[in-house]
């Protein structure tokens, strides 16, 4: 089998395998393998450090070169992680409350320990991210190896209301969940299998080691950090869908999505919003009512 690799004029990395006459040829199972792992490297080839990436000494993880710590993309990035956290923590914590659900906030015996806390270094917030993927596909896996669902109802019951709270059939309400759960699961699998074997480009990885590991070079930059808010975001419409779906309305009878949930709290952390110094925001987090109207998209 020989692997070929070209830029096009347009500055694409195109690739060919063909199999070589004298030799046996590879199964077509580890053909397509090669093809889909190519297939990921050419989709890195316009990420930052992808030329310093196919040096194979090049190991560790570094912040691109307009993404350090003092930089204001880095500072915006973080800024923006640790308002989504506060509406993780709100959300559970109204799981909490509600309807008794505590595995989503993880709170220890002295009520502490949240999943995700507001961090002051992005290394320590895409670790906690991290966790909280691998928790979710743990979970993911039980529901399959247990088997714990019927008629194509699969999700885990214990991060759900136990009862249905609406007009809706048990079996509706039961559809609806799974589809929730597979939306957060899907987003999950993206998070987890994101790796630098692949491309200078890794989502959530990188932060558990050390910046001088072995592993493949990761270059962090600001347009990789939003696809793991973008994911961050989909997972908490989906997790929490059922606080909408299941919960009180106004006293019009209507409901808003999460973002309305969190933003109508009264535990919110509001101060997050105060810009004494004037700071640029990323896109779409300049004040909470628009983080509400994201958030509460459908």
């Amino acid at each position: 089998m020989t692997i070929s690799l070209r830029f096009t004029a347009a500055d694409h990395l195109t690739y060919a395998l063909t199999s070589d006459a004298n030799k046996s040829k590879l199964r077509t199972g580890a053909t397509d393998n090669i093809t889909r792992e190519l297939s990921r490297v050419a989709r890195n080839v316009h990420r930052e450090g992808f030329e310093a990436w196919l040096d194979d000494t090049a190991t560790g993880w570094e912040l691109g070169a307009a993404f350090l710590s003092k930089s204001v993309g880095y500072r915006r990035t973080l800024d923006a992680f640790n308002k989504l956290q506060d509406v993780y923590k709100v959300l559970a914590s109204l799981a909490d409350k509600q309807y008794g659900i505590r595995d989503l906030l993880y709170k220890n015996a002295y009520e502490k320990c949240e999943r995700l806390k507001k961090i002051g270094h992005l290394t320590d917030m895409l670790s906690a991210m991290r966790a909280l993927v691998e928790y979710f596909r743990f979970e993911d896996g039980v529901v399959k190896s247990t088997g714990h669902g019927d008629h194509g109802r699969r999700y885990p019951r214990h991060l759900f209301p136990s009862g249905s709270g609406v007009a809706a059939s048990p079996e509706q309400v039961g559809v609806r969940r799974t589809h929730h759960w597979r939306n957060v699961v899907t987003q999950c699998n993206m998070l987890w299998h994101s790796n630098s074997g692949t491309g200078p480009a890794c989502h959530i990885h990188w932060a558990a080691h050390g910046s001088n590991n072995q592993y493949p070079l990761t270059v962090v930059t600001e347009e990789v950090m939003r696809e793991v808010l973008d994911a961050f975001m989909i997972i908490i419409q989906n997790l929490f869908h059922f606080l909408v779906a299941e919960g009180e309305g106004d006293e019009q009878g209507n409901r808003g999505g999460v973002g309305s949930l969190w933003y109508g709290a009264p535990k919110r952390r509001s101060l997050d919003w105060e810009n004494t110094n004037n700071e640029p925001r990323l896109l779409g987090f300049e004040n909470a009512e628009q983080l509400r109207g994201i958030l509460d998209r459908r």
